[in-house]
């Protein structure tokens, strides 16, 4: 409850909050983005969201994670660990990260590792 009441967290548009679903890596991204670092900065401008020189393939701007996800990838805070390779597009690499599927406890732990780095450095 502390965690919806500070924003941390949502509910589902129909209004349940589903305690027992598994958290997907959509979710996780913007949990850890709401909690370590907050909504303020987040680019939700045009253009493919990007990891280094790559091409995210499977995750849009326009999708609701979208700027968690360009937040996440920009600033290195998920692991290329967590992606697969997804082909070329005008020789660009694109990879794919699976925003539906479920993060493992490894991911979930590097991922804030990683931004923990980050928020210890600007202190």
């Amino acid at each position: 409850m502390a965690a919806k009441k500070y924003g941390y967290i949502e509910g589902y548009p129909d209004g349940t909050f589903q305690p027992n679903r598994c958290v997907n890596r959509a979710e996780a991204m913007k949990i850890a983005v709401n909690v370590l670092i907050g909504t303020g900065n987040l680019d939700s401008s045009g253009g493919p969201v990007m990891y280094d020189d790559k091409i995210v393939a499977d995750i849009t701007i326009q999708d609701w994670y979208g700027p968690y996800a360009r937040l996440l990838f920009k600033n290195r805070l998920v692991g290329t660990n967590h992606t697969r390779a997804a082909g070329t597009i005008a020789g660009t690499t694109m990879i794919n990260f699976f925003p539906g599927e479920s993060m493992t406890r490894k991911e979930v732990a590097e991922m804030l590792y990683r931004i923990d780095k980050v928020l210890a450095a600007r202190e």
